[in-house]
């Protein structure tokens, strides 16, 4: 009482001395570890199973130490279905970091995770090895099983299973098998094939789609102090479909990738221009597409650059008129407007599907209007069952939008072609083209003759794509208009005569070329415009000159090499060379 009346008078003589006495903060709760670890976990996004999993983890810890039935536990497994690149690691490092902090698992490292691919006993020696390797395991051991998805009944691997269990792995690790994103059919057959020897339970991770990876991209660039405008988005996401477009795509790893550089260019526009602008512009995301956006021309412009554009243009309108009456008209079905684009390469295939999302994106029939492009085998996977999620998941990214299929015929083999996962692909595809066809547009792209083989041996295919453009080959007056256009398309001059010359060079090109499947067309004219101007550049730095002028005679030595040799004449020969 006397300490407590003493120690209001002193706050009484400050306050008379106009002294505030400090408030005393209260106290902040500390959180514990595990607490913190799944708060973390919590913060991921997308990845709903594994929140699942954590939350079950630290809700059931403390009953198992009270009762001390940590049996119940230690010989649980999972199988995680995860595509690479989509942070894996990462996600096995915080539950290891969970268990440990739960005292669910003990590890020297705090939650170490130890990564292995599964061999067979075939190959005796890294078999060994690899046991070796789970021996020395911490709390969490992955073992890939990828490649023996189909082969987890044999016997060999059921003795693998029941070795883990001889060795004790259970008892001090925690073991994830590791598979790909696979079809939830395929994921349960593996649980019930493991599960006649360990107990096992499924964590599927479904790769991001756009919106997760728009949350993923705008929560990351915050992390380093920027904002990003909603219509950056848009170019930013025809990036990523401009990485997927080689069938080489990362998951985040990707993502991270392109963050990585749109952040260092905007950060050198700063220092250069000396502002304070931390925000993200579509500007900026646009300057990071291969294929520059198309938001600066009008659709007319953009059909009036191309050779036969008019052409592309009518048939185009036709088809979004048809569309527009049909949903102005009541019990009208909307009608099926997914395409196929047939000709040989290089004729425009893939700048007029561009332009075509542009334009069903400008008259309301898709929402987003991106384009996103994968050739036929990009939609393919490697293991059984992993075909028709990549396949989906590709259609998925690309609702709203454009999915231009190039090679499109090389899903179907034809009969008698053994464990192809094509048709798989073909049959997923369909259905995604019924199901979504209000929001998704396939263009599928090949050889006319392949295309037509394709279409013929599924009739389920060919009654969904019931529009078909056919892009002839370039005539030589056509190919060379559009090598002049490529001339003066930049500022760099050249020598008068080169247009002759030119002109010269496409009217001697012979049928035969001309007529081949593997003639690549517009892709030709480009290649040798870049190969003329290459030799311009070797020429300047040999000579000192300061003045860069493509010449004749860069365009004959061009001319001369091997596979611009097309001609009915060989062109003269050049008169230096380079």
């Amino acid at each position: 009482m006397t300490t407590d009346l003493e120690k209001l008078l002193r706050e009484k003589q400050a306050s008379s001395q106009g002294l505030v006495p400090p408030v005393a903060e209260p106290e902040k709760e500390e959180k514990d570890k595990a607490t913190e670890i799944l708060e973390k976990i919590e913060a991921i996004i997308g990845c709903k199973e594994f929140k699942e999993l954590a939350r079950e983890l630290y809700t059931i810890a403390p009953q198992l130490h009270k009762t001390k039935s940590y049996d119940a536990f230690k010989y649980n497994n999972y199988i995680f279905s995860i595509n690479e690149g989509s942070g894996y690691t990462t996600y096995l490092t915080m539950l290891s970091e969970l268990l440990c902090a739960l005292e669910l698992r003990s590890d020297k490292k705090g939650g170490s995770v130890d990564e292995i691919k599964y061999v067979d006993s075939s190959s005796a020696e890294q078999h060994n090895e690899m046991l070796k390797k789970i021996r020395q395991a911490g709390a969490i051991v992955s073992v890939d099983i990828s490649a023996y998805i189909k082969r987890t009944n044999t016997t060999d691997f059921k003795e693998f299973l029941a070795t883990l269990e001889n060795m004790g792995t259970f008892e001090k690790s925690t073991v994830i098998f590791r598979v790909p994103f696979v079809e939830k059919d395929v994921v349960d057959s593996l649980v019930y094939s493991l599960n006649d020897i360990v107990n096992v339970r499924a964590v599927t991770f479904p790769p991001f789609t756009s919106a997760e990876i728009e949350e993923y991209t705008v929560k990351t660039v915050k992390e380093f102090g920027f904002d990003f405008e909603k219509d950056a988005f848009s170019n930013f996401l025809e990036r990523i479909s401009e990485e997927k477009a080689d069938g080489k795509f990362y998951g985040l790893k990707t993502v991270n990738k392109v963050i990585r550089e749109l952040l260092y260019n905007k950060q050198l526009e700063i220092a250069k221009n000396e502002t304070e602008d931390l925000t993200i512009t579509a500007s900026d995301t646009a300057r990071l597409c291969v294929y520059k956006p198309m938001d600066g021309a009008s659709v007319d412009e953009l059909f009036d650059s191309l050779v036969s554009g008019e052409i592309y243009k009518q048939k185009i309108n036709e088809i979004v008129s048809q569309v527009q009456v049909s949903r102005k008209t009541k019990g009208a079905k909307s009608p099926c407007i997914h395409m196929r684009f047939v000709g040989n390469p290089g004729t425009g295939k893939t700048t007029v599907a561009r332009i075509v999302g542009k334009v069903l994106k400008e008259k309301g029939i898709l929402r987003i209007g991106n384009f996103f492009e994968c050739s036929g085998r990009d939609l393919v996977g490697r293991y059984v069952g992993e075909t028709a999620p990549k396949t989906a998941s590709m259609c998925r990214d690309a609702y709203g939008s454009i999915l231009f299929i190039d090679e499109a015929y090389s899903l179907y083999r034809g009969a008698g072609s053994g464990n192809d996962y094509g048709k798989e692909a073909i049959d997923t595809l369909i259905a995604e083209m019924e199901n979504h066809r209000d929001d998704l547009v396939v263009i599928m792209a090949g050889y006319t003759d392949d295309m037509n083989t394709m279409m013929q041996a599924n009739a389920g295919l060919a009654s969904r794509v019931p529009y078909t453009i056919e892009f002839p080959n370039f005539t030589r007056e056509q190919l060379h208009k559009i090598f002049v256009t490529m001339l003066g398309s930049t500022e760099i001059e050249y020598e008068p005569e080169l247009i002759s010359r030119s002109k010269e060079y496409f009217d001697s090109i012979s049928d035969k070329t001309l007529n081949d499947k593997s003639f690549s067309n517009g892709r030709f004219v480009r290649n040798l415009y870049e190969r003329t101007f290459a030799k311009t550049c070797t020429r300047i730095q040999i000579s000192g000159e300061s003045k860069t002028v493509i010449t004749v005679r860069d365009f004959e030595a061009a001319c001369n090499e091997a596979e611009f040799l097309v001609t009915e004449k060989k062109p003269r020969t050049a008169r230096i060379g380079f």
